[in-house]
C-alpha cells in the first residue's frame, strides 16, 4: 500500500478536504472558513500524515504534517479527474462560485495559458462549482446555447473513485485532486516495483533516442529503447481493476502533462546550478515526476514512462519526426555537489565503449553549466545529451535532431529550465 493522499481547496464557504487511497475517496470534509490549509490538514490527519498533499488552485501551502510531497493542481485539471475520462480535444471547464467564475480550456491534460487562443471549438463543456447547485437552470441554459455537449462535473456513478456522499459539482475539484494524488502514488509504487517492465517501443521506428547516460536507482544504465511518442505506460498489474480506477485518471489528466502559465514561477532553482532558476513567469511549464521544465512554444508532451520518470516532447502535430526532447530524472545515491569528480568519473564509465557516443564534457547550454555528450545512433539523427545535478538527483535532457541540423532553440529552453521540485 503506497499510503494516501489529501487534497485541500480553500473556498469562501470553508476549506474543503478529501483523502483518497488506492480504493478511492475515504474522506470528504470541510474546515471553517479562514482556517489555514496546513492547519486544516493537521487537524484531520496530524496523527496519520498523508504521503501526498495536493493544493487545489491558489490554495496556499504551509507546514503540512509529516513530510508529504506537496503538489499544486489547477482547479480545471482537478475537475476533469472526476467522472468520465476527458474527451479527446479541448474541453472548456467552467468553475463558478461565490468568489467568481473561471473558464479554462484543458486540452490533452494541458491548461491552455491565459491569452492563448483555444485550439478549435471545445468538444465538451464541463460545469462545476456552487453555482450548479444554487442555480439549477444554469446547466440547461448553457446547453441551449452551446455548440458542443455540456455536462455537470461530479462522479460518473457507482465504481467512480469519487462516488461518495456529498460528492457533486461543488466538491468536484477537491475530489478530483485527491484522486489524482492517490493515482500518482499508486502509479509511482507500481513503477518502482517493476523497473524496466514497460520499455515498449524498443526498435520501433518512432522510438525515442537511447538513454545512454541515465543512472537507474540500482546504478544500472537506462534502456537502449524508448517508448514511442504517445505511449505513456505504467508497467505492472494493469489487470488490477481497483488500482486501474485511480491510475486511469492520473494518466488521462495529470500523467499526460500538467502545464500552466507560470505555475512554478519564482520557485527554487537547481542547487549550485548556473543560469536560469527555472521557467520564466508567464511561460508554459510542464510539471511531472518531481521536476519541472519549460514547455517550448509549438511543442507538446507526447509520451513518456512513469517507471523511469521520463517525458517525451515533440513539435506539435509531428510526433514521429526526427526532432524530439526527452527529460528523465533519477537518484544518484550521493550528493553530486560534494563529489563532482565522482559524477564525472561514473558518467564517463557508463559511456565508455558505446558505439557512436562521445565522452562527456563541460558545456554551457540554455545559460547553465552542464555535462554534455553527443550520440550518433546511425539512423540519420544526432542526439545531444545534457546532465544537470542537484544534490542527490540527476536530470538528463536529450535533444534529437536530423544529422547536419543545428540544435533547436527548444532544446536550450528545456535544458535551461529543468529543475527538481518538492
Amino acid at each position: 500500500m503506497p499510503g494516501f493522499a489529501v487534497a485541500v481547496h480553500t473556498r469562501p464557504s470553508g476549506v474543503l478536504l478529501a483523502a483518497a487511497d488506492e480504493g478511492g475517496i475515504r474522506l470528504l470534509a470541510a474546515a471553517p472558513a479562514g482556517t489555514p490549509p496546513a492547519d486544516a490538514v493537521t487537524d484531520f490527519f496530524g496523527d496519520d500524515p498523508p504521503a501526498v498533499v495536493v493544493r487545489v488552485g491558489t490554495t496556499p501551502g504551509g507546514p503540512f504534517p509529516g513530510t508529504p510531497r506537496v503538489l499544486p493542481v489547477p482547479v480545471a485539471v482537478a475537475v476533469l479527474a472526476v467522472g468520465p475520462v476527458p474527451a479527446a480535444g479541448p474541453v472548456l471547464v467552467v468553475h463558478a462560485g461565490p468568489d467568481g467564475t473561471d473558464a479554462v480550456v484543458v486540452d490533452g491534460g494541458t491548461v491552455v495559458p491565459s491569452g492563448t487562443a483555444p485550439r478549435g471549438v471545445p468538444v465538451e463543456i464541463v460545469l462545476a462549482g456552487e453555482r450548479v447547485l444554487d442555480d439549477p437552470g444554469w446547466p440547461a441554459a448553457t446547453a441551449r446555447t452551446a455548440v458542443c455537449p455540456v455536462r455537470v462535473a461530479g462522479p460518473a456513478g457507482p465504481g467512480d473513485p469519487a462516488d461518495v456522499p456529498g460528492a457533486g459539482p461543488d466538491t468536484a475539484a477537491v475530489l478530483g485532486a485527491a484522486v489524482l494524488g492517490a493515482g500518482a502514488l499508486v502509479a509511482g509504487h507500481r513503477g518502482a516495483g517493476n523497473r524496466g517492465a514497460g520499455n515498449r517501443g524498443a526498435g520501433h521506428p518512432a522510438a525515442g533516442p537511447s538513454f545512454a547516460g541515465a543512472v537507474e536507482p540500482d546504478g544500472e544504465p537506462g534502456p537502449d529503447g524508448e517508448p514511442g511518442p504517445g505511449e505513456d505506460h505504467v508497467p505492472g498489474e494493469d489487470h488490477d481493476p481497483g488500482r486501474a480506477r485511480l491510475v486511469l485518471p492520473v494518466l488521462a489528466v495529470l500523467g499526460t502533462a500538467l502545464v500552466v502559465a507560470g505555475l512554478l514561477a519564482g520557485g527554487r532553482g537547481p542547487v549550485g546550478a548556473e543560469g536560469p532558476a527555472g521557467p520564466v513567469a508567464g511561460a508554459a511549464v510542464l510539471v511531472q515526476y518531481g521536476y519541472a521544465a519549460a514547455l517550448p512554444a509549438g511543442w507538446e508532451h507526447t509520451g513518456g514512462d512513469p517507471a523511469r520518470r521520463r517525458v517525451l516532447l515533440t513539435p506539435a502535430g509531428r510526433p514521429d519526426g526526427a526532432d524530439l526532447v526527452v527529460v528523465e530524472r533519477s537518484p544518484l545515491g550521493y550528493d553530486a555537489g560534494r563529489e563532482p569528480d565522482r559524477v564525472r568519473r561514473e558518467l564517463a564509465g557508463l559511456l565508455a565503449g558505446r558505439a557512436g557516443t562521445g565522452p562527456p564534457g563541460p558545456r554551457t547550454v540554455g545559460g547553465r553549466a552542464v555535462l554534455g555528450w553527443t550520440q550518433h545512433p546511425g539512423d540519420g539523427t544526432v542526439v545531444d545529451w545534457h546532465a544537470v545535478f542537484e544534490g542527490g538527483e540527476q536530470l538528463v535532457v536529450g535533444c534529437r535532431r536530423p544529422a547536419g541540423a543545428v540544435a533547436t532553440p527548444a532544446c536550450a529552453e528545456v535544458v535551461g529550465s529543468a529543475r527538481t521540485v518538492r
